[in-house]
């Protein structure tokens, strides 16, 4: 039927209709019949069910016996009752509810996701309920692919970007992994901070390709053993801003760009490229920041021996608020203290 009291009014008003068009007089009954949509006609306000099409009868496999003289909520086809009388009372109150993916429960306990409308209209001058059940499994089998699709096509994005992190390190062969590495932490820091799935996407791609910027920088430079001068660091120091620049096109809704741009940035103003302070740094380069130098001094330099992990947290810890979040310090020394985590390890989010 349709969904306005219009459409109910007309549809019911069938001795008018046949006077003026002459059209057969069992017109509401044939609508009614062969709707495909399940259609019950419930009392108002009692909700006891008055009327239920044969749709209706043929999706919850219970008889039309089965199903008259009963209230809506009497019935085990709508699951949770006390959610169906709440969500009968609100009909009462607004004379429309809808839901748009709810269980229908089968009498053989089979669950078909319905979408479920009902309204209230007046009829010969007294109110009736008219409730409309569509099945939606081809709709929500249809939405189940396009999500493995979705899935699938993520695992083709986090493949291209681990070849792309590979190129990277295959230049520098002293920070083998440490990108793999990096994402890994920088995820666990984000997960245990409660950040969106987005989020998480977001500062694992960027963890994943946050040195890319070294694609454009010598090879002869990048495994220097000797000191660095000044000319060579401002060189090593662009690195962020290529790598920013690089992966712009890929950033879409999420800030890819802006955290590769930022992962060497410190809340005091002191870091690179821009200077910036913790007021304009994101949180997600904020954890990236600190994952990375966690990694990198755990791991061997050409111009240094690797330092360890505790020498590594103490000073984290030591610069926690100065040039790095607190609250990032906190989570990464707790992850990494927690004898379930290994840095060592590769990706496993």
């Amino acid at each position: 039927m349709g969904g306005s009291r219009k459409d109910w009014v007309d549809a019911m008003d069938v001795n008018v209709i046949c006077k003026d068009t002459k059209l057969p007089s069992n017109r509401y009954e044939v609508v009614f019949r062969t709707a495909q949509d399940g259609i019950l006609i419930l009392e108002h306000p009692s909700g006891k069910i008055i009327d239920a099409n044969d749709y209706f009868v043929n999706l919850t496999g219970y008889s039309r016996t089965d199903i008259l003289h009963k209230e809506l909520w009497e019935l085990g086809f709508l699951g949770d009752r006390d959610r169906s009388i709440r969500a009968f009372k609100e009909l009462l109150t607004k004379n429309y509810i809808r839901y748009d993916n709810i269980s229908l429960r089968h009498i053989t306990g089979r669950l078909v996701p319905v979408e479920f409308v009902s309204n209230i209209y007046p009829i010969d001058n007294s109110l009736q309920i008219q409730c409309n059940v569509r099945d939606i499994s081809d709709r929500v089998l249809a939405q189940e692919g396009l999500f493995q699709a979705q899935v699938q096509l993520v695992e083709m994005l986090f493949g291209a970007i681990t070849c792309i992190g590979q190129l990277v390190e295959a230049r520098d062969p002293y920070t083998s992994g440490h990108q793999t590495r990096v994402a890994k932490l920088a995820v666990a820091i984000a997960d245990h901070l409660k950040l969106s799935s987005d989020e998480i996407i977001c500062l694992r791609v960027a963890a994943l390709t946050h040195d890319l910027g070294k694609t454009m920088i010598s090879s002869r430079l990048l495994n220097k053993r000797l000191p660095l001068s000044p000319s060579d660091w401002r060189k090593i120091k662009s690195h962020p801003r290529i790598g920013a620049a690089l992966l712009k096109p890929l950033s879409g809704r999420f800030e890819i760009s802006r955290v590769v741009g930022e992962h060497h940035e410190r809340e005091d103003g002191s870091g690179y490229p821009c200077g910036l302070t913790a007021v304009s740094i994101s949180l997600l380069s904020k954890i990236l920041a600190v994952a990375d130098v966690v990694d990198a001094m755990t791991n061997a330099r050409p111009y240094r021996p690797a330092f360890g992990l505790e020498v590594a947290l103490d000073e984290i810890t030591k610069q926690a608020g100065i040039l790095f979040s607190k609250d990032v310090v906190k989570v990464c020394t707790q992850i990494l203290r927690n004898k379930n985590f290994t840095l060592q390890a590769g990706v496993n989010q």
